[in-house]
């Protein structure tokens, strides 16, 4: 029985007189003395800040109109705790409709909300893992694409030299795969514990060219030139495997969306405060109402079929916009309708 008092307790309030009675578990729960002297109005001094206008606005409407209300808010114990309460109460008035006293309980409800919060959690986790299973079918379609394209020619010209090299590719294509699955796993883990991500120096000129190198045989299959342009002395402080993929994702998106015969610049530069890297196409571009809702994940919305039909699930730009929030950094896009597009995503030097 006292552990129920001390989550509940009652109270009545005599408001012409502006005094209050609070049953013993009041004082039990909110850790004060009975001796100490209580008035209504002291009630506010418990209320949390945030929730003081919520209520007075719940308790007027009460007042006003002499009927039941409830109500949902904090209270702060002298001790500095923070409990949720639920509260019911009612209205009386005198013989000519005045409103003159109020009585009611308040009950703890704070391992309610702590379970609920527990539930908010989880269903955050399930929205993680949709979110993850989606990225791992994206991002493994680059490299399997590669694979299937290398083959393909090796079966068609298995008598020419430059069949080793073709195996090496495949096979880069491959631990590509391998590695997309393993940050992946090692993304999801840091997200749920809250870890930052690791960064190294390392020159950009040459992931740049590599990420060109993955894509040799896309751009041939649709007639495209790839023109990379970077310093190459360019040393950047970045995570190398997450910065592949959001470039990578941001070529993959040009391809697509660009046809046969045009051109693709790749550009990295060294600015004032950070390093920029640009894609730009001179593709179909995308109206406004499709770059406004860019980064919002799988938005069905947002889907389109690439020049030469290719598909899209509508997440790849929401992964680079994860990859420049990872590095505290910024994404710009300029487009218009039929006239290219252009992604530059800068990261802070430090």
């Amino acid at each position: 029985m006292s552990t129920t008092k001390k989550k509940l307790f009652r109270f009545e309030v005599d408001l012409e007189e502006n005094s209050v009675w609070f049953s013993d578990s009041f004082y039990e729960m909110m850790n004060i003395s009975h001796s100490h002297s209580f008035m209504f109005n002291d009630y506010w001094s418990l209320v949390h800040p945030d929730d003081r206008e919520q209520v007075r606005k719940v308790l007027e409407v009460g007042m006003e109109k002499a009927s039941e209300i409830e109500l949902k808010y904090r209270l702060q114990t002298s001790f500095g705790k923070t409990i949720h309460v639920y509260n019911e109460s009612s209205f009386s008035s005198n013989a000519i409709g005045k409103v003159v006293s109020m009585r009611g309980m308040v009950m703890d409800i704070s391992p309610y909300v702590n379970v609920q919060s527990r539930i908010d959690e989880m269903q955050d986790l399930l929205e993680m893992k949709d979110q993850a299973i989606a990225m791992i079918a994206h991002d493994l379609r680059n490299p399997i694409s590669q694979v299937d394209g290398i083959l393909r020619l090796l079966r068609a010209e298995l008598q020419k030299e430059e069949n080793l090299g073709l195996v090496d590719m495949g096979f880069d294509a491959i631990n590509h795969a391998y590695t997309i699955l393993a940050e992946l796993n090692e993304a999801t883990r840091n997200k749920v514990a809250g870890k930052s991500i690791d960064k190294e120096k390392f020159l950009l000129a040459p992931l740049l060219q590599k990420v060109g190198e993955a894509f040799k045989i896309r751009l041939e299959e649709k007639g495209l030139d790839l023109h990379i342009d970077a310093p190459e002395d360019l040393v950047v402080l970045a995570n190398e495997n997450k910065l592949f993929r959001a470039v990578e994702n941001l070529i993959s998106n040009a391809i697509k969306f660009s046809k046969e015969g045009k051109a693709i610049h790749l550009i990295g530069r060294d600015e004032k405060d950070c390093f920029c890297i640009a894609v730009e196409d001179q593709g179909i571009g995308m109206p406004e109402s499709i770059r406004k809702r860019l980064f919002q994940g799988m938005n069905k919305d947002i889907r389109r079929v690439g020049t030469a039909g290719e598909s899209s699930i509508g997440i790849g730009l929401s992964i680079v916009k994860g990859v420049v929030d990872l590095h505290q950094g910024k994404i710009r896009v300029e487009s218009e309708d039929g006239k290219g597009s252009r992604f530059t995503i800068c990261i802070p030097k430090s």
